[in-house]
Parts: structure tokens; sequence; C-alpha cells
């Protein structure tokens, strides 16, 4: 079966995409499918009933748009490992690990900036900002999921009982607004899927993030005062790593194991 990428201007043949298209969707991490959304305007999908031929336009059009994102990817990754370097954070990783880690972040960082912007908005990109891990950025999501495996790792050396998190009663309003974000993340990919905007679900992520940092440095987790609390605890850090785990997946971004 042939392949076309369609434009609002006209249908690009199957040797434009193998040529030109994919190479660059493959180093930028794209994944295809029987319909994927790249970007404003521009989509993947199975042929139409009638073969189309390009136009020189909408042709320059996506491959400038690649070119653009594999610019910008280059940016981000630059940032990210001087911002890794800056604070000694990937110097206990392997060398094959190191830039695998640092790939993540780079594409994370382009990927969400991207796409965390209303599709009928206009955005300027700063490669610098979108690694900011104090700001709403990929790289800021990433930094909490990593934090969650390391402490459910502690937790697992420690071989502690999580079944005790369903004797656990008197929650935090942390952890109340942790476990209602959580609650609604069903409703979040059906409105960006409905709405097609990603940029609902990129936002959802960055709450969920935001919110289970406070709750990291308002509570102790490990430390906690009783058994219960510490399974609990453990069990919602558990729920929040998946989740975004999830929702950054779906906008085409991988976790890192450390940062």
């Amino acid at each position: 079966m042939s392949t076309e990428v369609i434009f609002s201007s006209g249908v690009a043949p199957i040797w434009v995409v193998a040529i030109l298209v994919l190479p660059l969707s493959a180093y930028l991490g794209w994944r295809t499918g029987r319909r994927v959304y790249v970007d404003r305007g521009y989509e993947t999908s199975p042929p139409k009933s009638y073969p189309g031929e390009a136009s020189m336009g909408a042709l320059l059009a996506l491959l400038g748009l690649l070119l653009a994102f594999t610019f910008g990817f280059s940016l981000t990754r630059a940032e990210a490992r001087k911002s890794a370097e800056s604070r000694g954070e990937v110097e206990a990783l392997s060398e094959v690990e190191r830039e695998e880690t640092l790939k993540r972040i780079g594409l994370a960082a382009l990927k969400f900036f991207i796409l965390k912007v209303n599709p009928k908005k206009r955005m300027v990109f700063d490669p610098e900002k979108s690694v900011d891990l104090q700001g709403q950025t990929g790289p800021y999501i990433q930094y909490s999921y990593v934090r969650i495996n390391g402490v459910l790792k502690r937790a697992n050396q420690e071989n502690i009982n999580l079944s005790l998190a369903k004797s656990y009663v008197d929650l935090e309003t942390q952890e109340k607004e942790l476990a209602l974000l959580i609650h609604e993340f069903p409703n979040v990919i059906r409105q960006a899927a409905d709405e097609h905007d990603p940029s609902h679900l990129a936002a959802y992520c960055y709450t969920v993030a935001k919110a289970f940092h406070k709750f990291w440095h308002d509570l102790s987790i490990l430390s906690a005062e009783t058994p219960e609390a510490i399974a609990f605890r453990l069990t919602l850090c558990q729920a929040v790593g998946e989740t975004l785990k999830k929702g950054m997946s779906l906008l085409g971004i991988e976790m890192p194991e450390k940062m």
C-alpha cells in the first residue's frame, strides 16, 4: 500500500516521502501510522482514490518545516547538554546513556515547546527557554518522572508493603489535588482528540508535573508519619509517573530514566 502526504494544495507521491520526508521524520522521532498529525496543515494519511501531484510550493513548505525542526532539535540538544553538564547530572552515565538521555531531553524540549501552543496561534521558538527545568517545558515534566522513578526504586529496595495504602484515609490537600488530576486524564485525551488540539494534553501534563513537585516539596514520602501514609504516597507517585509517561507518549515524547 502506498503512502501519500496530504497538503492543502496537493498530494506528494511516494518517492517524495521515501527520499525526502521519512528520513528527516525518523531523525526527529516522528512515528508513522494510518494518520499522524504533524503540524498545522500537514498530515500523513492513507492514499485517496486519486493519484494527485504535489505542487512545488507545498513540497518546499514541508521540507522547510522538517529542516526547521531538525535545526531546532540541534539547538535544544545543545542547550540540554549545556544545562545538564552545568549541574553535573550526566557525569555518572555512560557515553551511550548520556547521548540517549540528551537526545530525549532535546526532542522533548522541541516537541513540547511547539505542541503546548494552540494550533491557531503563532509562536516564537526560544531554545534556552525550552529546556528550563523551572518553566512550562518538556524537560520539566521529564524531571518529575525521573524523580518518581528514583523514589520508587528506593522503595523497592526497602521492600515497602504498598497494600497498606488502602488503609490511608486522611488525605492531605496536595494528595487530593494529584488524585483528582489523574482522574481527569481520560477526559483531557478525549478533548484533545475531539478538538485536534494537542496543547490541551501538553497543558495537562505540565499541570500534573507542577502539582507533583508541590507534593514532593510539601510532604515526606519514604519518611512519612505512618506506614499507611508511606504506602499511599508511593502508590500515588506510581500513578503520577504512569500518567505522565502515557501523556507525553501521546505527544511523541519519550521519558528518560535519568537526568
